[in-house]
């Protein structure tokens, strides 16, 4: 079940930004998390984690655009997550 809202999250010092976007996406299609396709496959998570840690050397980085099991997703610099379903 596709939800066609725009979703806005942001992690924290305890949820990276993959498992944001995961756990996002299964709550949308009503599954669990393992139910999905690994990120890794999308995304190196883990870079993309390290990319908008706060620090100095990446004032200026451009957000990270991509798409994931039918979602459009945006990562901002400042951690903000957001998700919209691809019509």
């Amino acid at each position: 079940m596709m939800a066609n809202s725009k979703t806005t999250a942001v992690a924290n010092e305890r949820v990276t930004l993959g498992e944001t976007v995961i756990t996002e996406i299964a709550r949308r299609e009503d599954v669990s998390p393992l139910n999905l396709p690994p990120l890794y496959e999308t995304l190196e998570s883990d870079l993309c984690d390290q990319l908008f840690e706060s620090t100095p050397e990446f004032e200026g980085l451009e957000p990270v655009s991509f798409q994931y099991h039918g979602y459009s997703v945006r990562i901002q610099v400042d951690g903000t997550v957001r998700i919209v379903a691809q019509e």
